[in-house]
């Protein structure tokens, strides 16, 4: 019997020649790696540069006396405190921390405005905050500009105004008209006895106790007015809305959430994408109009030729018009 050959023969080698080296890394891979490593470096660097900073960090403060102006505009990293009182002057103090390089510091005044500012300067690497805290006149006009720290000011001020990166705004007995643009952060305003106005990216929006108009853009948090003395206007898109006491006429235009109505003597219109509307009436009359695609629900009083209208839309969710709130 003949023995079976084999299938695959090897090549035939050159007597000296070497054998053959290990596959070259592609040059793609190198290059993944001298960066890999790089990144590794820099972020073990930017470590150590951060542990060391907050081994060597300090705090530092100091206090100013400043002549009154009808403007008194704060500007800083970090939170910033106003208080408004019987006083006759201007008096700041500025609270800094930082590790090597301390925050800027500068006060400019034309006799009508005096401008703060305590800003930290170069420190991508390392941590820093410089927070004012202030205690002006009664009728000042407030203007406070923060990028990190908590926004309190509490006080018959005259106008407020407050622009925020990140941080809580409290605002409360300004006699004067509010003005809040934050991107990050609650906001809260009780007693303010003029218009009360709020642009947020982030957070929660409660007004209370508000003299005039009230205007709200929300884009991710929830709603809460109560005890208003004129108009409201809410246009948000993210979180549950509510609203209870208003002695004007209410609108509102929500995209995502339920909305919660109560006790608003003029006119209402609701406009929901997605959730639920529920408005409980003040017991009168009023003209009702309601559009959804889910259930309605009306036990409140309604009347065709009333003078109050309601109109209450939604493209998905149910709607209620109920009796008063109890």
């Amino acid at each position: 019997m003949t023995a079976a050959q084999p299938t695959h023969v090897p090549p035939p080698t050159t007597p000296g020649a070497a054998p053959p080296g290990p596959a070259r890394r592609p040059a793609g891979g190198r290059a993944l790696t001298v960066v890999g490593g790089v990144l590794a470096a820099l972020l073990l660097a930017l470590g150590v540069v951060q542990v060391l900073a907050s081994m060597f960090a300090r705090t530092t403060s100091a206090v100013a006396t400043l002549a009154a102006t009808d403007v008194v505009e704060l500007v800083a990293d970090g939170e910033v405190l106003v208080t408004v009182s019987a006083v006759d002057d201007v008096r700041v103090e500025r609270v800094a921390r930082f590790a090597w390089t301390g925050p800027r510091y500068e006060v400019t005044s034309d006799g009508v405005r005096t401008v703060v500012r305590h800003e930290c300067e170069g420190v991508w690497l390392t941590s820093c905050s410089a927070g004012l805290e202030a205690t002006v006149p009664e009728g000042t006009h407030v203007v406070v500009r923060t990028t990190d720290g908590e926004v309190r000011v509490a006080g018959p001020a005259a106008d407020v105004e407050v622009r925020a990166s990140d941080g809580d705004v409290h605002v409360a007995g300004a006699r004067g008209d509010l003005d809040v643009r934050g991107r990050d952060g609650d906001v809260t305003a009780q007693g303010v006895r003029g218009s009360v106005a709020v642009e947020l990216s982030d957070g929660d929006v409660r007004v209370a106790e508000a003299g005039g108009d009230v205007a709200v853009r929300s884009r991710d948090g929830a709603v809460v007015l109560a005890d208003l003395a004129a108009d409201a206007d809410v246009r948000a898109s993210d979180g549950q809305v509510e609203v209870r006491d208003v002695r004007g006429a209410l609108t509102v235009r929500h995209r995502d959430g339920d909305v919660l109505v109560a006790q608003v003597r003029g006119h209402v219109t609701v406009q929901a994408t997605d959730g639920d509307v529920t408005v409980h009436g003040t017991g009168d009359p009023v003209a009702l109009e309601i559009t959804s695609n889910g259930r309605q629900r009306v036990e409140g009083a309604t009347d065709p030729a009333a003078d109050v209208r309601v109109e209450l839309r939604t493209s998905d969710g149910d709607v209620a018009y109920l009796g008063p709130e109890g």
